[in-house]
């Protein structure tokens, strides 16, 4: 087996799924080759792939590389497509149909081979999302959970990286995200129904961000460790902050960013929230909440961000006349966040850990 293959760094999602690989590749024969291994690799990608035909070449290594964390060259691909397709003459019954371009445009749904199935009821089974954004084939019904990238939105595969971490952020306007999606070697197309379930997860997230402070919140006000709060943005949608609260005497204005995944994923801020931190006479503190999964997440703030908003918007005069921006997106540890505090909510009580 090549050393690339078997030294390559990989996430621990990747780990388990390569592992699988090379455990149903033994079980297939007396060694584990390195061309078995690219060969079932590569047919579970045409699997994952194949709910948004055809499957290009490109799209193929991609998903073998986010999936497995594998590398399998052009040439090797073609080949193994030539070969489940028939084409080489050494298959009875292919089970992949291939066009002129050597896309995969349809499966021959009683052909899936064993590996790909055990593989991908693995997938599923790791795969914490409720709600399928991609649908296999119904001879692969058991894979309904998996995600555009294959693999579970909330796994530990999905970094800022995976194709869902960066459509994420393209569907909140980020260009960063905009120009990984063009810029990613599969040009992979996105739907416009896949870009509506983008930013409708995305606006769920929020909603569900600003929620997980509401209550984060009250369990302080029962506690009498602030003295109120309002949560504005869940009555007016265009306020420029979500919260108006009162601690110690000092009124502030919070505005949440909330994501399902880590910190480092890009945050975006509106040009009315950008004014509203410089302009504001009041404390205006930003709330990152990520790794938000129901009644657990973690929580940075930074605090009075009227300075960073200014710096921001000094940056961004002298466009010409008629010429504004809507918003800006950026890396968290471009403004100074505090340290991380760990929330654990109940319908009873809030558990909070402060990490250095």
């Amino acid at each position: 087996m090549s050393a690339e293959i078997s030294t390559i760094t990989r996430a621990p999602l990747q780990h388990a799924a390569y592992e699988k690989l090379r455990e149903l590749s033994r079980r297939n024969g007396k060694d584990i080759r390195e061309h078995h291994l690219e060969s079932h690799a590569i047919d579970v990608a045409i699997a994952l792939e194949i709910g948004t035909p055809p499957v290009t070449v490109d799209a193929i290594m991609d998903r073998v590389r986010v999936v497995f964390g594998m590398s399998i060259k052009p040439k090797r691909t073609l080949a193994d497509l030539d070969y489940t397709s028939g084409r080489s003459g050494e298959v009875a019954k292919p089970w992949i149909v291939l066009d002129k371009d050597n896309r995969v445009t349809r499966l021959n749904e009683s052909r899936y081979p064993r590996v790909t199935q055990e593989i991908v009821a693995f997938l599923e089974k790791a795969a914490t999302r409720k709600e399928p954004i991609q649908k296999v084939p119904p001879a692969m019904a058991h894979s309904s959970s998996l995600s555009v990238a294959g693999v579970a939105e909330s796994s530990p595969l999905a970094d800022s990286e995976t194709i869902d971490a960066v459509i994420e952020d393209a569907a909140l306007g980020g260009i960063e995200g905009m120009q990984r999606l063009l810029s990613r070697r599969t040009s992979r197309r996105l739907t416009r129904k896949e870009l509506e379930l983008a930013r409708q997860r995305a606006s769920d997230v929020g909603r569900q961000g600003e929620e997980f402070i509401d209550r984060y919140f009250a369990q302080d006000l029962s506690r009498g460790q602030i003295e109120s709060y309002e949560w504005v943005s869940d009555d007016n949608a265009i306020s420029p902050f979500d919260f108006v609260l009162t601690s110690a005497g000092e009124r502030r204005k919070i505005e949440v960013k909330a994501t399902s995944r880590d910190f480092k994923q890009m945050l975006h801020i509106s040009l009315a929230e950008l004014l509203e931190m410089r302009d504001s006479d009041e404390r205006y503190d930003l709330y990152r909440v990520y790794a938000l999964d129901g009644n657990q997440g973690s929580l940075r703030i930074a605090e009075d961000t009227g300075k960073f908003a200014a710096r921001i918007l000094d940056a961004v005069t002298g466009l010409p006349d008629g010429v504004t921006i809507d918003g800006v997106s950026l890396r968290p540890d471009r403004i100074a966040f505090g340290k991380e505090m760990v929330i654990g909510l109940t319908p009873n009580k809030a558990v909070s850990n402060w990490n250095a």
